[in-house]
């Protein structure tokens, strides 16, 4: 279970979502937060129906975050293998096609989470 905020980017509010664990009881689900531009190299195995951390780009914001982390023992970051269970994106929703139509309400940015 993680709490994740989602919602409108002004006023976003933590939800729970549950993911079953696909790699056994050892394997751990944490949330990890990376500013862009991630540094992840995300990579598709289609035999297993995932995606999966390919590699870390050197000198990006997750190689500094995770040598930060190698400081922690108990640290939570993501490495090579990690298996992605979900995402978030900020979304442009409109309250219907007239006020896109007319301009009449502004557009909403929001946090969807997808997984």
């Amino acid at each position: 279970r993680l709490r994740i905020p989602v919602g409108p980017v002004q006023r976003p509010q933590n939800r729970t979502f549950v993911f079953a664990r696909t790699l056994g009881p050892e394997s751990k689900i944490f949330a990890v937060r990376l500013p862009r531009p991630f540094g992840l190299v995300m990579e598709e195995d289609r035999r297993r129906g995932n995606v999966f951390v390919a590699d870390i780009v050197e000198g990006t914001n997750a190689e500094r975050f995770c040598r930060v982390a190698q400081l922690n023992q108990n640290a939570e970051v993501p490495q090579k293998g990690d298996v992605l269970r979900g995402c978030t994106s900020t979304n442009i929703v409109y309250k219907n096609f007239a006020a896109l139509s007319f301009g009449s309400v502004k557009p909403q940015r929001t946090i969807v989470m997808y997984g």
